[in-house]
C-alpha cells in the first residue's frame, strides 16, 4: 500500500508555477517601418487579428502579417509603411496589454562619423554646425552677436542626412558667435518639439555655454595639455586626491576675481599664517599622484535671480551662506563638452575657462601628476 501511495502521489501535477513569468510586451519600430515585438509569460500568436496596431489618436492601422523570429519574438507588418518618426501603440488585446513601439529598434542601427556640434574648418575659411535629431521634421539655427538678448543675426533651416544629422556651412570663422536651434516636430504625447514647448535649445556638443540654459558660443578646439612624461600611472599604483574647483579656492589668499576658479585652483607658492604651503603646492607636497576633480563640465545651474528668490527667506540657506548661488557640485552635467563657465577667472571672455582648464591640467602635468575629470 505504501508503494502504491508514493507511485501516486509522484505522477500528480503540483497546483502551483514553480517560476511564473508575468505577461508582458515590449514593442520597437524598426528603420524600415516595421514593428518588431517581444512577448514573455503569453503564447505567442501568428495571427495578424490577435494583434492592434494604432497611432496616438487611436486610429487603429492594419496589419496584414506576422512573422517569427525567436521563440518569443514577432515581426509586424502593416498595411501601409509607418513613419518612424512617430508614436504608435502595439496591443494583444486578449491578454491585456499594450506597450508603445519605442525607438530603439531604429536607433539602434544609427550611427554617422560627422562631427557634431560648431566646428571651424582648419583653414578658418569656413564653419560647419550640426545637430542629431533624427525625428525631427526641421531643424533652425539662430546665430546671435551677443551672448544674451537682442534678434538673431541669421536664421537659418538645416539640411537633414540620411542619418538623422541636421547641418550647414557658413563662410569664414565664426568663433565668437552665439548660436541656439529650435526643433520642430509633430505634436503627439511625450513629444517636447518646438510646437507644444516652443523653446530655443542650446547645442549639447557646444564647447562653451552661457550656463545651463543659455546659448552656445562657437569655439574653435582647445590645444590639449601635453601628456605626463611617465604615462598615466597604472591602477595599483594610483594615490588619487577628490576635490571641488570651488571648495577648494573660496578661501585661498588670490585676489577676489580668482577665488572659485581654475587659476586659483594650480597657483603656486601660496602659504598660511604659519608659513606651510597650500592650494596647489598642498597638493603637491601630499605625495598623490592623480588629482580626482569633482566635475569640471558645465552643469545645471537655475538662474540666480530665481535661485535667490525662493531662499530669500530661508533660514538654513542663509545659514550655509548659499542663498545667493546655486550652489551645487556638478553632478548634473548639461553640457559634456564644455567647461563650467563659472570656474573661469571673472573677469574674463566667456570660453576662457577652456584654456584655463587646459592650463590647470599642463600645470599638474608638469608636477607629474595626473588629472581624472
Amino acid at each position: 500500500m505504501r508503494g502504491e501511495f508514493v507511485a501516486a502521489f509522484s505522477k500528480r501535477k503540483p497546483h502551483f508555477m514553480q517560476h511564473p513569468t508575468a505577461p508582458s510586451l515590449k514593442a520597437e519600430i524598426t528603420p524600415n517601418g516595421t514593428i518588431w515585438a517581444k512577448l514573455s509569460g503569453i503564447k505567442r500568436s501568428l495571427s495578424p487579428t490577435a494583434y492592434r496596431l494604432t497611432d496616438t489618436s487611436g486610429k487603429e492601422i492594419p496589419i496584414t502579417e506576422v512573422l517569427p523570429n525567436l521563440q518569443t519574438e514577432v515581426l509586424i507588418l502593416s498595411e501601409k509603411t509607418l513613419d518612424k518618426r512617430r508614436v504608435y501603440y502595439l496591443e494583444i488585446p486578449e491578454s491585456g496589454l499594450k506597450s508603445w513601439c519605442n525607438f530603439d529598434g531604429w536607433f539602434r542601427s544609427m550611427y554617422s562619423s560627422k562631427a557634431l556640434g560648431a566646428e571651424v574648418s582648419k583653414d578658418g575659411k569656413s564653419t560647419s554646425i550640426r545637430i542629431f535629431a533624427p525625428r525631427a521634421e526641421e531643424v533652425y539655427v539662430y546665430l546671435y552677436d551677443q551672448m544674451r538678448g537682442g534678434k538673431p543675426s541669421r536664421e537659418v533651416l538645416l539640411e537633414k542626412d540620411e542619418n538623422g544629422v541636421w547641418q550647414s556651412n557658413f563662410e569664414g570663422d565664426l568663433s565668437g558667435t552665439w548660436y541656439d536651434f529650435t526643433v520642430h516636430g509633430a505634436d503627439q504625447p511625450g513629444n517636447h518639439f518646438y510646437k507644444t514647448n516652443p523653446k530655443h535649445i542650446s547645442d549639447p556638443y557646444a564647447r562653451a555655454n552661457d550656463d545651463a540654459w543659455g546659448r552656445s558660443m562657437i569655439m574653435q578646439a582647445t590645444k590639449p595639455a601635453t601628456a605626463l612624461v611617465k604615462g598615466i600611472p597604472k591602477l595599483e599604483d594610483v594615490i588619487a586626491y577628490e576635490v571641488h574647483i570651488q571648495d577648494f579656492t573660496d578661501l585661498l589668499p588670490v585676489d577676489e576675481n580668482e577665488k572659485g576658479t581654475f587659476p586659483a585652483f594650480h597657483k603656486p607658492h601660496l602659504r598660511n599664517k604659519l608659513g606651510q604651503p597650500i592650494g596647489f603646492d598642498y597638493l603637491v607636497d601630499l605625495g598623490i599622484n592623480v588629482v580626482h576633480l569633482q566635475p569640471v563640465q558645465e552643469y545645471m545651474h537655475h538662474p540666480d535671480e530665481l535661485w535667490q528668490e525662493a531662499f530669500k527667506d530661508d533660514p538654513d540657506m542663509i545659514a550655509q551662506d548659499i542663498h545667493l548661488e546655486n550652489y551645487q557640485w556638478g553632478y548634473r552635467t548639461s553640457h559634456a563638452f564644455a567647461v563650467e563657465n563659472r570656474y573661469r577667472k571673472k573677469g574674463t571672455l566667456p570660453g576662457s575657462e577652456r584654456q584655463q582648464f587646459r592650463d590647470l591640467a599642463q600645470a599638474f602635468h608638469d608636477k607629474n601628476m595626473a588629472v581624472i575629470i
